[in-house]
């Protein structure tokens, strides 16, 4: 008696979302990452711990691989400004809490930085930004800027400082 086909608990892979500009190696090690995001959630669920853990050491092969790699667009450029902020967050929590306290100013400046620089590009992307949204979400970065609200006071408060710098000068003068 011929034995058994054995059933495959393997699903077809779909067809992973690719952008225009599929020519940047580092692109497309970030849309690799994402699923293997994905995938690690995936074997999680399934309580396939030695899965999970071949694919977390994977997927950190990728991002060290993608940090030596130059990126050919605006996307992987993107995911490389990601890879940084999420670099100096781990940085950061080596820190003891009270030189993380210290240096609360230079974690912030960094983000503020590189969250800048990251909106422009998420802007010049467009609807190529699109097979990116997993991978930024799975870092938790939404490279859309929080407005600085100062910024758009500065132009009243220096007006501001200059009369009343002038005041004082106005009343001496007046005196003498």
């Amino acid at each position: 008696m011929p034995k058994a086909a054995k059933k495959s608990k393997r699903v077809a892979r779909r067809p992973r979302a690719q952008s225009a500009t599929t020519n940047c190696p580092v692109e497309k090690l970030a849309i690799e990452i994402g699923e293997l995001f994905d995938a690690f959630t995936g074997a999680e669920l399934e309580g396939n711990k030695p899965v999970a853990r071949a694919i977390e050491e994977h997927r950190q092969a990728l991002e060290e691989l993608a940090s030596f790699q130059r990126a050919r667009s605006l996307g992987g450029a993107l995911f490389q400004l990601v890879l940084a902020q999420h670099e100096i967050e781990g940085i950061f929590s080596l820190l003891t809490a009270e030189k993380q306290k210290d240096h609360a100013d230079l974690d912030e400046k960094c983000e503020r930085l590189l969250t800048s620089a990251a909106t422009v590009i998420r802007l010049a992307l467009g609807s190529d930004f699109a097979p990116l949204q997993n991978i930024m979400r799975v870092y938790g970065v939404t490279p859309d800027a929080p407005p600085i609200p100062w910024l758009d006071d500065i132009p009243q408060l220096a007006e501001e400082g200059r009369k009343a710098d002038r005041e004082p000068k106005v009343a001496a003068d007046a005196q003498n």
